[in-house]
């Protein structure tokens, strides 16, 4: 038996230990966002897509290219929350590198920064797919103004508030 013991141990400390993958902490839509058109605008070498496109300076783009975007566009959006989803963001991003490669032949140092940017985006932003809250931010939330839910006869303290006995009262013990 004391063999049969000492094989169980040594075939013990011969296994590695596998450690447990770190979980992955969750970050809200607009933060993540934030970090990855940082990174992404990082990756524009020469700063081709940081702006948008000057059609007076660009004869033909306009034609081109019926729905412009651009990195500095994309951070604006980021910043004012404008997008809800990482997809709307991802769209955007493929917008940018479509437009590139659309209006710029390949060989161009245009074209092929486009297409090196689109392979280090498409990664990180995959990437980024499990770092995501994913929760509903489109409540439809309908406020109200104050004049539009006035009743008639209320009571009105001096400072105009109406002293409806339904409103919450505040705790006096805050």
């Amino acid at each position: 038996m004391p063999d049969q013991h000492a094989k169980k141990k040594a075939l013990l400390e011969e296994t590695p230990v596998k450690k447990s993958p770190r979980p992955v902490k969750l970050k809200p839509l607009r933060e993540v966002l934030t970090g990855l058109i940082t990174k992404i605008k990082r990756k524009d070498d020469y700063g081709f897509f940081l702006r948008p496109v000057d059609p007076a300076q660009v004869p033909g783009y306009a034609e081109a290219v019926p729905r412009p975007m651009d990195f500095g566009t994309m951070t604006i959006k980021v910043e004012k929350g404008r997008y809800r989803s990482l997809e709307e963001f991802s769209s955007d991003f493929q917008l940018v590198i479509a437009n590139a490669k659309t209006f710029n032949p390949p060989g161009t140092i245009y074209h092929s920064e486009a297409s090196r940017i689109e392979t280090w985006g498409a990664e990180h932003i995959a990437k980024a797919a499990g770092q995501v809250i994913e929760y509903e931010t489109d409540w439809n939330i309908e406020i109200e103004r104050d004049e539009d839910i006035h009743v008639e006869g209320e009571d009105e303290d001096a400072a105009g508030l109406a002293q409806d006995p339904r409103r919450l009262r505040a705790d006096p013990r805050l």
